[in-house]
């Protein structure tokens, strides 16, 4: 639940923030020692959610198409936070969430097409470093119409 503003408009490229309230579910499965059973343990955790999307060509006469997300999470209570006093980690789950993906895509031919996907999240109850991941993807394209 919330709202939604168009913070830049041009032709296709498009800038649009929101800020708003979200409920979250973590469900974890961990495997034995022998990998015979899986045990699964959830957590609930609410709070305010911020997101910019956002849509470039960089410069209006490339081919490159940047994609842009980014999320945080601001927890403002947690399902567990009850066994998590008096240990180190007691407030991390207070700590702002981070999830921003980056795709840049560029149309190399007719039939030929590359994109390169980033990603950083960070929750501090996970990895206090954050994580990082990237794909680098060659594409064949046709088109029907």
């Amino acid at each position: 639940m919330g709202a939604a503003k168009s913070l830049y408009k041009k032709g296709d490229d498009e800038f649009i923030s929101r800020l708003g309230l979200g409920l979250r579910q973590r469900i974890m499965r961990m495997p034995n020692a022998a990998f015979t059973e899986t045990e699964s343990e959830s957590s609930n955790d609410g709070g305010l959610e911020f997101v910019l999307d956002g849509k470039y060509k960089i410069p209006t006469t490339s081919p490159i198409t940047w994609v842009t997300k980014l999320t945080t999470f601001k927890a403002l209570f947690y399902s567990k936070s009850d066994e998590l006093k008096g240990l180190p980690e007691e407030d991390y789950w207070k700590a702002i969430d981070v999830n921003w993906e980056n795709t840049f895509s560029a149309q190399i031919s007719k039939l030929l097409a590359v994109s390169l996907y980033v990603q950083w999240l960070y929750d501090k109850e996970i990895d206090k470093g954050g994580r990082f991941k990237e794909t680098l993807s060659l594409n064949f394209t046709y088109k029907l119409l």
